[in-house]
């Protein structure tokens, strides 16, 4: 998530308008969210990817749903669209 937040401090300092910015927030949070779904280590530290976690978690309640990828992927993209969202607006708003 603080990927998302940061992208959108990047989108609002360069001064794009939220028409170009909304498209390219949510596909750098969706290629993000895809990465860690396909690759199961996170590159930066070496420890296990956000998706991993998630499904570890999920296998310790038991409650596994059919297709955790997909659910993961719309809860990435939902929260992940609204801090880059709220970090655009912040710059926007001071700037």
């Amino acid at each position: 998530m603080i990927f998302s937040f940061l992208v959108g401090i990047g989108l609002g300092s360069a001064h794009l308008g939220p028409l170009l910015a909304l498209p390219v927030l949510v596909a750098a949070v969706l290629m993000k969210g895809l990465s860690e779904v396909l690759i199961p280590r996170n590159w930066f530290t070496g420890g296990p990817s956000q998706y991993s976690i998630y499904l570890g978690e999920l296998a310790k309640r038991g409650t596994v749903p059919d297709h955790p990828w997909l659910i993961y992927l719309v809860q990435v993209l939902a929260f992940g669209s609204l801090l880059g969202g709220a970090g655009f607006a912040l710059v926007r708003f001071l700037f």
